[in-house]
């Protein structure tokens, strides 16, 4: 979670929280 997490600090927190949840799923 967290590496997502980093991505979407750069990206925006809504779309890293989103693909986060997404991979965390997978």
């Amino acid at each position: 979670f967290l590496f997502p997490a980093m991505g979407g600090l750069l990206f925006g927190y809504d779309i890293g929280a989103t693909s986060g949840a997404i991979i965390s799923l997978q």
